[in-house]
């Protein structure tokens, strides 16, 4: 399942400990658990290629997702396993790169 190029682009470590890799042509977020060893896909399927360039994490412990050719914002909130997306810039055209 983690065949292929770009899947994902950069990583936050979150309060949990856990590790999220944000989905770059992957269609789900990454988790790596240090303290086990555990690497799994986590979430909906988020489709589209080159959607989000790093991440940050916020001040509500929440992991964002900078849009690169996503039209929203990655959201995963780790205390919960919520994945979503909000708001709404111009789809592609590469807008944003870093977190």
């Amino acid at each position: 399942p983690f065949k292929g190029q770009w899947k994902w682009h950069g990583g936050v470590l979150a309060g949990d400990g856990r590790i999220y890799g944000i989905p770059c042509n992957s269609e789900h977020v990454l988790r790596i658990t240090p303290a086990t060893g555990a690497v799994e896909l986590i979430g909906p399927p988020l489709p589209g290629a080159q959607k989000w360039y790093g991440g940050l994490l916020g001040d509500d412990g929440a992991v964002y997702g900078i849009p690169y050719n996503a039209d929203s914002v990655l959201r995963i909130v780790p205390a919960t396993g919520e994945i979503t997306t909000f708001g709404s810039v111009p789809a592609g055209g590469w807008k944003w790169h870093g977190g």
